[in-house]
């Protein structure tokens, strides 16, 4: 084999490498992006989780601050109450519907507080019966409310991704 066809055979190796180079450089580059892609969409899934825990969280304190301050006031008016739904209204969308059913119940249980707490201080007394009758009711809620309260957090926890 003379010089020549030697510089001949060893370019056409040459060009056989480059050949293979870029028919191997495509895939690599799409698995590269494929790599990429991946780690974004963990990334964004890691976001959402991030961002739903914190909307559940100024949930969570806003029903901890609502049910404290019925615990130590004793009382609730309907504007606190309708303040309350107002500030509760993306629970379905945020929790299960456990949680679902224990707001709707918080609700009812503050609508009722505040009615009769309204009659126990209206211009005009209830009789004595009736006035009785009004007062257990009253406690029964108020109870409630505070048995309820000590396992807010139990059962919440579920719902918290904390890492």
């Amino acid at each position: 084999m003379t010089n020549t066809e030697a510089i001949i055979t060893s370019s056409y190796s040459l060009m056989g490498i480059v050949e293979v180079s870029k028919g191997l450089l495509t895939p690599l580059i799409a698995l590269i992006a494929l790599y990429i892609a991946y780690q974004q969409y963990k990334v964004n899934s890691m976001r959402l989780k991030h961002d739903q825990d914190e909307r559940r969280i100024v949930l969570f304190r806003k029903i901890n601050e609502f049910m404290r301050t019925i615990i130590s006031r004793g009382k609730i008016d309907r504007r606190q109450a309708i303040e309350f739904t107002n500030n509760t209204v993306e629970v379905d969308f945020l929790f299960g519907k456990d949680i679902s059913r224990f707001i709707d119940e918080l609700t009812k249980m503050s609508f009722r507080l505040a009615t009769i707490q309204g009659f126990l201080h209206a211009p005009q007394p209830l009789e004595e019966s009736k006035r009785h009758e009004t007062l257990e009711e009253e406690e029964e809620i108020l109870k409630w409310v505070e048995d309820n309260y000590l396992g807010l957090q139990e059962k919440f926890k579920k719902y918290f991704h904390i890492s």
